[in-house]
């Protein structure tokens, strides 16, 4: 085998609509920035190329300003005719400059609205906007359950500058009521949330089998075994060691099993983790492959995908493998279970064992089993979580914020 390089009981998002739905509102232009910290690959990120070119081709005018250039999303944006201008933040102190350049660049795009992504970017559209009184600012939120002790003391301090001014946003968006919840435990402004889930480009993410077997071919994997696969950056709240302990468990059991690690991150990290991997027995049964641009095809060499986060919002790709007709487990963090939609493949967070088991439950099936589980999970992310949902509760969003009244 070769190593390659408070309200939890809504079920429904804000202003949804059936998924081919447009607004049953008269349509206008509107003028939508979006600040994000980069285009790397990502699930934020990826949300946001996803929203930009779904409103883009509902003839709004888009805009993505990033804190750093570079990233591989950039070139699906210009593709599809969406304006990025990067802002050239030059480190961490870089204040001064980085708000002149910003105030030059909504001075120039004029927007309705300002759409922060994540706590730096939302700290500045609240900082910038007694310059634009006119403008109308967004805070995009999109996690849940974060242990601030786990990263560097800047998390911690950005996340009290941003409970203290979170009642300055006209609205912040979510993309899961857990997200919600988190939220306003922080001491966020309860009345001025919605929530919208992440949508999914299923004519992206899709069923396609050969694209798999050939991938599997080129990684050497055997011809029978069976490919659990865990997609994320190496992020702590990823919980890649737990991952890698219920390896540990399913390996004995089953001789055919072997698992995938897809996912950039530190480079500390990943030592750390392959280190871990030899300690526990499982570097034999193991690879690892950084951020890749063909994802669907990734997704199609698993025969089980798993998500072992301890925290999340709405686990981009959990819907993304779910969309090809992949079976998932996943940890009950964020809206994990409300996204498979079935707690026979949720377990609990920081649990090696149950994980394992909820693995073996998937294998002790038949690939005919696995492949109709796998076709209800596809079906369930195109009734409930599609790039035309998303779009819809957003615009209608964008235009009760800017009007003033509910359409």
């Amino acid at each position: 085998m070769r190593s390659p390089s408070v309200l939890p009981s809504r079920q429904e998002p804000v202003g949804s609509s059936t998924p081919a739905a447009r607004p049953s509102c008269p349509t206008r232009r509107l003028k939508v920035v979006f600040l994000v910290n980069n285009l790397a690959y990502g699930g934020t990120e990826r949300q946001v190329v996803v929203l930009a070119k779904a409103l883009r081709e509902r003839d709004h005018v888009i805009t993505v300003l990033t804190l750093h250039p570079g990233g591989g999303l950039e070139p699906e944006l210009r593709d599809a005719g969406v304006r990025l201008r990067s802002l050239e933040k030059r480190g961490r102190w870089d204040m001064a400059g980085f708000f002149v350049r910003l105030g030059r660049a909504l001075h120039e795009e004029r927007p309705d609205i300002l759409h922060g992504y994540l706590s730096t970017p939302n700290i500045a559209t609240t900082l910038i906007r007694p310059l634009f009184p006119a403008l109308k600012t967004i805070w995009g939120e999109r996690a849940s359950n974060v242990d601030h002790s786990q990263y560097h003391w800047i998390a911690g301090f950005s996340n009290m500058v941003s409970v203290a001014l979170s009642r300055f946003p006209d609205l912040h968006i979510v993309n899961s009521w857990a997200g919600l919840n988190h939220a306003i435990g922080r001491g966020y402004p309860a009345a001025k949330f919605a929530v919208i889930p992440n949508g999914i480009d299923t004519d992206r993410f899709r069923p396609d089998p050969i694209a798999g077997r050939e991938l599997r071919d080129i990684w050497e994997v055997p011809e029978h075994a069976v490919l659990i696969g865990r997609v994320g950056r190496l992020d702590v709240m990823k919980d890649y060691a737990t991952f890698l302990m219920a390896a540990a468990q399913v390996v004995p059991q089953r001789r055919d099993a072997y698992f995938m690690c897809v996912g950039d991150g530190d480079v500390r990290s990943r030592t750390e983790l392959q280190r871990l991997a030899g300690e526990i027995g499982v570097a034999d049964r193991l690879l690892w492959l950084p951020a890749q641009t063909d994802m669907n095809a990734v997704y199609n060499a698993f025969d089980v995908a798993c998500s072992s986060s301890f925290g999340e919002g709405f686990p981009n790709v959990v819907g993304e493998a779910m969309a090809c007709g992949v079976p998932c487990v996943v940890t009950d963090v964020g809206d994990s279970a409300l996204l498979v939609g079935d707690r026979t493949f949720v377990v609990p967070p920081r649990d090696p064992g149950s994980l394992a088991r909820g693995i073996e439950r998937l294998l002790s099936m038949s690939a005919a089993e696995r492949a109709r589980v796998g076709t209800q999970l596809r079906q369930r992310v195109i009734d409930q979580f599609s790039v035309a949902r998303l779009a819809d509760a957003t615009e209608k969003a964008f235009f009760t914020l800017v009007d003033g009244v509910e359409r």
